[in-house]
């Protein structure tokens, strides 16, 4: 059963602007100034361009001190007076944004100059379209480059309708790389908290099943990945494999005549999950690297799962093909 609130309409007659950048932060303060000042050196006026930075009660740190040193009172800053957990952020966000086009901006993540001229260009040039993303560029937490996203199709413009095939099998775009028009957030309800790992994938699945998207292949936006941790109840108990998993399959929900080529590779997708991140947990964690590969294990057979994994951490080569 999903577990997703309405995105209720703008209420009022009030002029409202083309853009809503929204920045849930929590404990990223060391990183949120990158962010806003992506977004200020590109941003139209007030009237274009709405800017909320939205905490969840982080313990660390004073980010409003923060926002008012570098934008006074160009960006809105409300702060929960408790943490109520990452989806109800993103929940509040979109219920609080005005704008016609969201994009919900991680305050670890930032933008690249170009990013809000190329999306709004997408929009008017493309009336029909309910979304639009670029190529996006992933790096570590010091900032060092890890790699950047694949090109979806060859060149810019309006994806197939078949693309969300694609989305079916696991997520093909970083969430500071999308915004959305508040009329497609409205019409398919907010971010699923039933997925606390994978609740932005399905969000994307959900929409491209009914929405035409636009792809756009500059790299405009930069993905922070924090690596993770030991201590991390959702990996130590190997529910980000479960996460993946279901996500994949509610996609698949929302789309008629799935292939079973593409059931298949999601299933493949979803074990190598749970090993990827055994191989981060091990040998310091040896009841997470378990408990991954036993989820994995109920995708896959356990015993080729753990095979594959041994020859990953002994450098030898699994004669299991299976």
């Amino acid at each position: 059963m999903s577990e997703r609130i309405k995105v209720g309409a703008v209420c009022g007659a009030a002029p409202r602007p083309f853009w809503s950048v929204m920045i849930p932060t929590y404990n990223c303060q060391k990183f949120l100034a990158e962010t806003l000042r992506s977004v200020i050196s590109q941003a139209p006026d007030a009237s274009m361009m709405e800017i909320w930075v939205v905490d969840d009660g982080s313990p660390e740190g004073s980010p409003e001190e923060l926002v008012r040193e570098i934008a006074g009172d160009r960006v809105k800053f409300h702060r929960h007076p408790k943490n109520l957990g990452h989806v109800k952020n993103f929940e509040f966000c979109l219920n609080q944004a005005r704008g016609e086009v969201v994009h919900m901006l991680h305050g670890d993540d930032y933008v690249l100059p170009g990013f809000y001229s190329a999306h709004e260009k997408a929009y008017k040039e493309n009336p029909e379209i309910g979304a639009a993303f670029c190529c996006s560029r992933q790096i570590r937490e010091a900032g060092e480059f890890v790699s950047n996203s694949p090109m979806v199709i060859g060149n810019t413009g309006v994806l197939p309708s078949d693309w969300v095939l694609e989305l079916c099998v696991t997520n093909r775009l970083e969430t500071p790389s999308i915004t959305v028009k508040r009329s497609v957030y409205e019409k398919h309800d907010a971010f699923d908290s039933l997925y606390g790992w994978t609740e932005d994938w399905e969000m994307w699945g959900r929409i491209a099943a009914s929405e035409p998207m636009y792809f756009i292949h500059d790299i405009l936006a930069v993905y922070r990945r924090v690596e993770v941790s030991n201590t991390s109840k959702r990996y130590r108990t190997g529910e980000n494999v479960t996460d993946f998993y279901n996500a994949g399959l509610k996609i698949q929900s929302y789309v008629a005549d799935v292939p079973e080529a593409v059931t298949k590779e999601h299933q493949k997708h979803s074990a190598f999950c749970g090993i990827k991140v055994a191989l981060l947990l091990f040998p310091q964690d040896i009841r997470g690297v378990y408990n991954n590969l036993k989820e994995a294990g109920k995708i896959l057979p356990f015993f080729t799962l753990t095979r594959f994994f041994y020859s990953l951490v002994t450098g030898t080569q699994s004669k299991d093909k299976g």
